[in-house]
């Protein structure tokens, strides 16, 4: 009585075969430059994964190149032969050019740190494959969740605004930790550590620990710059001091507590 069976019955209907795919309003490009990307012949199976694909990459040939094109896709199906071909409607378009780029989510990072990781600048022509490596460059800094780029119209045809919006992750971690050995009221150890991927919102590394008990004591620092001297240059600091008691002089200093130890 706790339990249910669900069954599922399929309608699979005929399989369609793809009928190819013509163009219309393409000046830039001829049929053949924008058929090559869809790796589909006509007569074979319809796939709709590998005719995205293609679809993707065709537009891509305008997009790279700085056009920001308006396409509407038109399907036209034969019930009788079970073919499906397509009819892309082009309008095609002056070069973009990038008008804006905005930055949004970003409550830690500052602007600067995601901008020097886009290869794309206000008042150059928009390119798809510039956005694209952009995303993974600052994907790359392993500040962000996620990182979705847009692309928006404007204030004129010809100009498109840039939009990344970023989720921030957590960097920074701060460990303390205290031990206690022989005697339970003394000696006691402890030590300390901060590190942060994005110290003060810089996208630079930042590492520091310390520990302290009776016989030694110990602080290091290391400091990593990801973007030197305003170019993509590593450049890093590392500090350290230690300080080691005798402890022979300890225990003597201390004999009242550990008696004849």
């Amino acid at each position: 009585k706790k339990l249910m069976t669900l069954t599922y019955y399929i309608d699979e209907g005929s399989q369609y075969k793809f009928g190819g795919i013509e163009f219309e309003g393409n000046e830039l490009f001829t049929d053949e430059e924008l058929r090559k990307p869809f790796d589909l012949d006509k007569g074979e199976p319809l796939n709709l994964i590998k005719f995205r694909d293609g679809y993707s990459a065709m537009m891509s040939l305008y997009m790279d190149d700085g056009y920001y094109n308006n396409f509407v896709p038109q399907e036209v199906r034969n019930e009788e032969e079970a073919m499906i071909s397509y009819k892309v409607v082009i309008q095609e378009r002056d070069r973009a050019h990038v008008e804006e780029i905005i930055i949004e989510g970003n409550k830690k990072t500052k602007d600067k740190v995601i901008r020097r990781e886009i290869s794309l600048q206000a008042g150059d022509v928009f390119s798809r494959s510039e956005l694209i490596q952009s995303y993974y460059n600052i994907m790359n800094l392993d500040l962000f969740e996620t990182v979705v780029p847009d692309v928006k119209q404007g204030s004129a045809a010809d100009l498109v605004k840039i939009i990344f919006t970023v989720e921030e992750k957590k960097v920074g971690n701060i460990y303390l930790g205290i031990s206690q050995s022989g005697d339970p009221a003394f000696p006691n150890s402890g030590s300390v550590s901060w590190k942060d991927n994005n110290f003060l919102g810089e996208g630079l590394y930042f590492d520091t620990k310390a520990s302290v008990s009776p016989s030694l004591q110990s602080f290091s620092a290391s400091f990593v710059e990801k973007y030197f001297l305003g170019m993509p240059m590593t450049a890093g600091v590392d500090f350290s001091l230690e300080n080691a008691s005798n402890k022979n002089v300890l225990q003597a200093f201390l004999n009242p507590i550990f008696g004849d130890n």
